[in-house]
């Protein structure tokens, strides 16, 4: 079975990678065509870690890979590289308070977080 991921670079002002954000991809067409998010950000763990290789993707740089809440709160970060990965919270989290203390749990384990 055929797996995919896009990746999407991120520049600084001098138009330099400076990383990569990751996503599922569901084939060839390179659209999101899954609807649950929780499963598409595994899908995109898993293969990036143990089928193309984190290194591969990313070229060294760090990589941005979309969270969602029950990920968050399950502390699925645990299971990335902190020095290779950023948590990216998606749009669609509520800030509520179950979210804010598994940002600073993740912070405090040594994550960098982006909205």
């Amino acid at each position: 079975m055929d797996q995919f991921i896009a990746r999407q670079p991120i520049f600084d002002k001098k138009q330099n990678v400076v990383a990569y954000e990751l996503f599922f991809r569901s084939g060839v067409e390179n659209c999101f065509q899954e609807q649950d998010g929780d499963k598409a950000t595994c899908k995109v763990i898993a293969n990036s870690l143990l089928l193309f290789g984190m290194d591969n993707m990313t070229r060294g740089s760090k990589a941005f890979i979309n969270f969602t809440r029950d990920l968050l709160v399950n502390n699925y970060a645990m299971f990335l590289p902190k020095k290779s990965v950023v948590v990216e919270i998606l749009e669609s989290v509520e800030p509520d308070l179950e979210v804010l203390v598994a940002c600073r749990r993740i912070g405090d384990m040594g994550y960098n977080l982006a909205l």
